[in-house]
């Protein structure tokens, strides 16, 4: 168990694997700030012979943020749902917004997550979008008044390459002075 905090914690139903993995790596390989985070997802964080119980309670107690990937199976399931109300458990009011629903399916939104703003990855047009909005809140970035004059998409961004960002608003490593 690293002594280091993760950034991200991802919590979701095993069907939904692929796309909690593919989120996972945008998350981890994005550009934006130069800055990386660290992503708990269970089956590739967990080693074997370790009590995994004991890691998924520390890593989602530490975790500055948790998704929680949201399908209809997810909300079916016991360790996603337990997940889920440990999450909302210590930021209930979503005064922090700590705990970030990702809808992934349609699916009705519990009473404890629907006042909260959520990530839709729903629709395929919107999916580098939001993951940008996403990326920019995980890193502490404000988001941009106008999400069109900050991306430009590298072509073959679907095949799984790095994105890049190019906006001179960015917060920069230079400490300037006015």
């Amino acid at each position: 168990m690293p002594d280091i905090p993760y950034d991200v914690f991802i919590s979701y139903h095993h069907t939904d694997e692929k796309d909690a993995r593919k989120l996972e790596s945008k998350i981890k390989n994005d550009t934006i700030g130069g800055k990386s985070l660290r992503v708990f997802i269970a089956p590739w964080t967990i080693q074997p012979g370790q009590n995994f119980v004991t890691i998924i309670e520390d890593a989602l107690a530490r975790a500055t943020f948790v998704l929680l990937i949201l399908s209809p199976e997810a909300l079916k399931a016991d360790w996603p749902t337990a997940e889920r109300a440990a999450a909302i458990l210590s930021d209930p009011a979503g005064r922090l917004g700590r705990v970030i629903p990702v809808l992934l399916k349609p699916c009705k939104l519990p009473p404890l997550l629907s006042f909260r703003q959520y990530v839709d990855l729903m629709a395929l047009s919107k999916y580098e979008a939001e993951t940008i909005k996403l990326i920019f809140r995980l890193k502490g970035f404000p988001l941009p008044k106008d999400m069109k004059t900050l991306l430009k998409v590298v072509p073959g961004l679907s095949n799984g390459e790095p994105l890049v960002i190019i906006n001179s608003s960015m917060p920069d490593d230079v400490d300037e002075q006015i």
